[in-house]
């Protein structure tokens, strides 16, 4: 009867087997924690087939395909979840927000810039309502404001100022 080998640790424990004593059973580390396409033996179903061991582990982690427009690569979704794992510990290492963090910080100071400008606007209008002046001046177009000589308004020019 067949068993796992603590040799296979030593052979494909670096490219990310792992083995679970309570399963009897082989997993991919890298796979399982960050799968990408494929779930099959090594993913999501335990491998305990150990007389096809060495086969079905140099598929996963060192399967070689020649495509003469690529050149050579190896298990495309075993790499890609390496990847993605060197990816993730890169960032948690980092000194760096997680992006929902650094997107959250953005809308607030966006929503605090927001309460200050219509805080200036409801002040300036409250403030030309006590003193009972009108908001709109000679012109109150647009096109007038930045023009020498013509009065936009006391509401412009209040919060111009």
């Amino acid at each position: 009867m067949h068993s796992f080998s603590i040799s296979w640790l030593d052979e494909f424990g670096p490219d990310g087997l792992v083995y679970s004593i309570e399963q009897d059973a082989a997993y991919c580390k890298y796979c399982r924690l960050f799968p990408g396409g494929e779930r099959g033996l090594l993913v999501e179903k335990p491998f305990h087939k150990w007389k096809d061991a060495i086969h079905e582990f140099n598929a996963h982690f060192r399967a070689m395909q020649v495509d003469k427009t690529k050149g050579c690569h190896g298990n495309k979704l075993h790499m890609s979840a390496v990847l993605r794992a060197t990816e993730f510990i890169k960032h948690m290492e980092s000194d760096q927000l997680p992006i929902n963090q650094v997107m959250s910080t953005k809308s607030q100071e966006q929503i605090k810039s927001n309460r200050q400008v219509v805080k200036s606007v409801a002040q300036t209008v409250h403030f030309l309502a006590k003193q009972n002046l009108s908001l709109c001046g000679h012109r109150d177009d647009e096109q007038y404001y930045n023009k020498e000589g013509v009065n936009p308004g006391n509401f412009q020019e209040l919060l111009k100022f």
